[in-house]
């Protein structure tokens, strides 16, 4: 429980400043990276499985990307970022050659 009570701090402790803008530029066309990609991989087999296997409908208030029912946090990140990984066209952050959005957004 300390690891969320120290991130809530943290959240709480940013302050905006002059490179808070380019930040939130970046962060915006991530998000909108990581939709498309998620958009575009939803009819792909990965998906399909996960959703067919994994997609328990518990109306718990988490969205799947291509499907209409809800489920837990912790099924829709596995789905949603399994989804937005399937085409490999996601977002690249060039400072550690990584695909930061399909892990940290979903969750």
């Amino acid at each position: 429980m300390s690891l969320a009570r120290d991130l809530a701090r943290f959240v709480r402790g940013a302050r905006a400043d002059a490179g808070s803008a380019m930040a939130e530029q970046i962060m915006r066309l991530s998000l909108y990276d990581w939709a498309a990609c998620g958009m575009a991989g939803a009819c792909e087999p990965v998906a399909l499985i996960l959703r067919q296997t994994q997609l328990v409908p518990l109306d718990a208030g988490s969205c799947v990307i291509g499907d209409p029912r809800l489920t837990t946090a912790p099924v829709a990140a596995l789905i949603n970022g399994a989804t937005s990984h399937a085409l490999d066209y996601d977002d690249t952050h060039f400072a550690h050659i990584g695909h930061p959005s399909v892990a940290v957004i979903p969750a």
